[in-house]
């Protein structure tokens, strides 16, 4: 780290970095609007299917007596389902390996000595139904992330050389202690902005900062 001429390369790739940054917030912007509306619109279908399917068993079962289903209450019921399955997304883990019974005839059958490959099945379809909370959860946060990569743009000086440091891998302290004059405030928004740019990486167990190939791709480009 001690050869890194820090300033100097800081002045040389800062052209590209600035040109990096405005593309970067508008890519990430474009995927964070995208992915919402993609998320509204698969939320939208997925109730109106599911809706024409209650109705549709609900009319068969009740032939002849009128019963009908409420279209205000599905929507309560449903926006409720989805909420719980939003926050039950946030505990949920993945199992490594599942234990779905005997296999017979190319498929699963019921293992009648143990509860396990009935909870694992239902595990497993619990999963399923939280991918469209999981969607809509991470093109949330990505709409976050681009709101707030526009709110106070990261100066293009400071970007390049938190740039430069971590590519030799480094820590936040140590990227704080080289530029002083911008103050700490200035430095952690510099990191997290590049984080959410996806140029960096933060390695908890080390507490370490390094570059992610987006990074590693930006100073090739520069010459670096």
């Amino acid at each position: 780290m001690a050869s890194l001429d820090l300033p100097g390369l800081t002045r040389r790739i800062r052209p590209q970095v600035e040109t990096a940054l405005a593309e970067g917030r508008r890519d990430l912007l474009v995927a964070a609007v995208t992915g919402t509306i993609l998320s509204a619109v698969g939320f939208a279908i997925l109730g109106v299917v599911v809706f024409f399917l209650l109705a549709y068993l609900v009319s068969s079962a009740g032939r002849g007596r009128g019963v009908m289903i409420s279209g205000s209450l599905f929507l309560v019921l449903y926006v409720a389902a989805l909420v719980l399955l939003f926050v039950a997304s946030f505990y949920y883990q993945p199992k490594e390996r599942y234990y779905f019974g005997y296999r017979r005839y190319g498929g699963y059958g019921d293992d009648p000595f143990t509860l396990r490959d009935d909870l694992d099945r239902a595990h497993a379809f619990l999963g399923f139904l939280l991918a469209i909370p999981n969607f809509i959860r991470l093109n949330l946060g990505t709409l976050k992330d681009a709101v707030a990569t526009r709110g106070a743009p990261v100066e293009p000086t400071l970007a390049a050389g938190v740039l430069l440091m971590a590519q030799e891998g480094t820590t936040p302290g140590a990227i704080l202690s080289a530029h002083t004059d911008r103050g700490e405030k200035a430095v952690a928004r510099a990191l997290d902005d590049l984080r959410m740019l996806g140029w960096l990486r933060f390695d908890r167990a080390t507490g370490r900062v390094g570059l992610k190939s987006k990074g590693v791709e930006l100073l090739r480009r520069a010459g670096v």
